[in-house]
């Protein structure tokens, strides 16, 4: 402010020099006067300067601080524009983060699934393999029995033709070469039951009672084999042993008719009459047409002091085996 005031001075003196001096000679007195009017009227214009600058530097100062307000308003606005971006943009980051975390829970969910399945599918495959080489076991296993069984099978047929023909020995020897391939037990039961009777049949009755105990010891339920061996120990002359298997036999098997008449036989022979009795009939009403139960009957009957139902029970066995002369003599006897 105060250099423009100093130029407009200056400028106000360099004016008054020019156009107020005068050019004849003056007095100092006037010269004086003059420079007085001339000073005045430069202050006067200086004053009017400077008002017109104020003013100029009030409307200057307007205009700056309505373009401050202007771009203080614009940049307020642009803040406020870039906040509210801000906050979109931040609000789709979140977005965005938040289906993130849930596709990265989705995929963590898969890949359990995945090793889940993963493992299971190992786990049946490992199972296939076992199953597989179970089956292989198993089928070189069948393999196995199946030519055990077609080698059992001819020499089991060899040894019933023996028995067919009272080859007892050959066919001791054929069901003895199956026992020792080892064959199920189920053939094993078969076979030993047959390679007693066929021990029996030669009169080796301690063989004949080994055979029947294999039996046994592989099936503790088999009612033949029981009456096989009191067969066999009736024969060695055991009568409390026969009449244990026999009894057993009858256990197992309450409609062993052929248990039942053996039983009676032993107690025939022990001379429990009233039991031999009682056998015998349950022999008779099971199978009917049994002449050896009616005539053993009618021995018990005998024994027993009952003539009558004794002739009545030899009288039967005759008819039922008309040819058998046993039978005939002792409904002789019986009727004198």
């Amino acid at each position: 402010m105060k250099i423009i005031l100093i130029l407009v001075l200056y400028s106000g003196i360099a004016f008054s020099q020019q156009q107020f001096t005068p050019e004849n000679n003056s007095t100092d007195t006037q010269t004086v006067v003059l420079d007085r009017y001339i000073f005045e009227a430069m202050l006067n214009s200086a004053d009017r300067t400077i008002t017109f600058l104020e003013w100029m530097l009030g409307v200057f100062s307007g205009v700056i601080t309505i373009l401050f307000l202007f771009f203080s308003y614009r940049d307020q606005k642009s803040m406020e524009k870039n906040r509210n971006e801000l906050k979109a943009s931040q609000e789709k980051i979140d977005l965005v983060r938040s289906q993130l975390a849930e596709e990265e829970l989705k995929m963590s969910a898969m890949v359990e699934r995945l090793q889940k399945a993963a493992g299971e599918y190992e786990s049946k495959i490992r199972s296939i393999e076992e199953k597989i080489t179970a089956l292989e076991a198993k089928s070189k296993e069948l393999d196995r029995k199946t030519d055990v069984m077609n080698e059992a099978n001819r020499y089991f047929n060899i040894a019933f033709q023996a028995v067919e023909n009272g080859n007892y020995k050959d066919a001791i020897k054929y069901y003895t070469l199956i026992i020792d391939q080892n064959p199920d037990d189920l053939t094993k039961i078969i076979v030993y039951n047959n390679r007693g009777i066929a021990h029996q049949n030669l009169g080796m009755n301690s063989e004949a009672i080994s055979d029947y105990s294999m039996v046994l010891k592989l099936d503790p339920k088999h009612p033949f084999a029981y009456n096989h061996r009191g067969n066999a120990y009736h024969a060695a002359g055991n009568h409390e042993l026969a009449l244990q298997d026999y009894t057993k036999a009858i256990d197992i098997k309450p409609d062993y008719a052929d248990a039942y008449y053996n039983r009676g036989n032993e107690y025939l022979i022990v001379e429990d009459f009233e039991k031999a009795i009682y056998d015998f009939s349950k022999t008779i009403e099971l199978s009917p047409n049994d002449a050896e139960a009616y005539n053993h009957r009618g021995a018990a009957y005998l024994a027993s002091g009952k003539k009558a139902l004794a002739k009545k029970d030899f009288a039967k066995s005759v008819e039922l085996a008309p040819d058998n002369t046993d039978f005939q003599n002792d409904l002789k006897e019986v009727s004198k």
